[in-house]
C-alpha cells in the first residue's frame, strides 16, 4: 500500500512526470518514521487537493527522492458538509488537540477568535510562526486521516471581527455557539432539536474560551444569527467541546456513522 507524505504545495504544482527531491521535514519522515525504502510505492499531497503517485529513486543519509509518475485530485474522503470551527484561543496543549482533531473529523476551516475571557494573546510578531505551525498539524492529521485537503487555518482575530467576517458569507446554513448559563441549564435549546430538523450543508461553529462567554458576547452572537446551545448536564473543557459539537454535527448532517 502506497505510502501518503504531505510536501509543500510549490512541489507538485509543475504537475510535471519526474524525480523530485523531498525537504528536510518530509526526508526524515520518509525515512526514520514511515521507514520507506527505495522502490516503495508514495503519494505525495499538498493539503489542498493536488496528489502525486510515484515511488522513491533516492534514500540515503543526504537526501530522499520521489520518481512521480501520475497526477490527480481527489476529494473522495471529504465530508458533503462544510463546517467552520470558531474556537477561542485556550492555552498549551488544547488548541492542537482541538485542531488536530477537528482536522480528523472533517472540518474546512478553523478560525482561533479572541473573546473577553480569552487568556492567550499572541503577541502580533509571533503569530506568523504559530500560524505555520498550526498549519503543519492540520496537514498531518489530515494525512493521518487519510483526508485529501488539510482545512484553512486562519490568524487569530477578534470575535466581533470574526463575526463582521462571517456575516458576508450569504451561503451560511446553520450558526451554532456552545453557551451554558450562570444557573447551568442550556441557554437556548439542546443541539439535537436543531439539528433533527435541519438539513444545512454548510455550518459555524462556536466554542468560547475556559471561563466561558460573558452574556453580551452571547447576545452579539444571536444578533449575528447564532443559536445557543448546550451540550449537555456536564461542563467541558473547550477543546472537548469543540470535538463534541463537530463529531454532532457531522454524524447529524456530514458523514460521520
Amino acid at each position: 500500500m502506497a505510502r501518503r507524505v504531505v510536501v509543500p504545495a510549490e512541489l507538485l504544482a509543475v504537475m510535471c512526470p519526474g524525480e523530485v527531491a523531498l525537504g528536510r521535514r518530509e526526508s526524515h519522515y520518509v525515512r526514520n518514521v514511515l521507514r520507506l525504502r527505495r522502490g516503495d510505492a508514495v503519494i505525495l499531497m499538498d493539503g489542498q487537493g493536488a496528489e502525486g503517485y510515484g515511488v522513491v529513486s533516492r534514500l540515503d543519509d543526504e537526501a530522499v527522492s520521489v520518481d512521480l509518475t501520475e497526477f490527480g485530485r481527489s476529494a473522495a474522503h471529504e465530508s458533503p458538509l462544510h463546517v467552520t470551527l470558531l474556537l477561542a484561543l485556550p492555552r498549551g496543549q488544547r488548541w492542537d488537540v482541538a485542531l488536530q482533531k477537528a482536522t480528523e473529523l472533517g472540518v474546512d476551516r478553523v478560525w482561533p477568535v479572541y473573546t473577553r475571557r480569552t487568556q492567550l494573546r499572541i503577541p502580533p510578531d509571533k503569530v506568523g510562526e504559530r500560524h505555520e505551525r498550526w498549519l503543519r498539524i492540520a496537514q498531518e492529521a489530515a494525512r493521518q486521516s487519510g483526508r485529501e485537503v488539510a482545512p484553512d487555518i486562519c490568524v487569530p482575530e477578534p470575535l466581533g471581527t470574526v463575526l463582521d467576517t462571517l456575516e458576508n458569507e450569504r451561503d451560511v446554513d446553520l450558526q451554532l455557539v456552545a453557551y451554558v448559563d450562570a444557573a447551568g441549564h442550556a441557554a437556548e435549546a439542546g443541539l439535537e432539536d436543531l439539528l433533527s430538523s435541519s438539513r444545512a450543508r454548510k455550518v459555524v461553529l462556536l466554542v468560547g474560551p475556559e471561563g466561558g462567554f460573558e452574556p453580551a458576547e452571547i447576545d452579539l452572537c444571536a444578533r449575528y444569527g447564532f443559536h445557543a446551545v448546550g451540550l449537555g448536564p456536564r461542563t467541558l473543557r473547550c477543546e472537548t467541546a469543540a470535538i463534541v459539537m463537530v463529531a454532532l454535527v457531522q454524524y447529524r448532517l456530514g458523514d460521520l456513522g
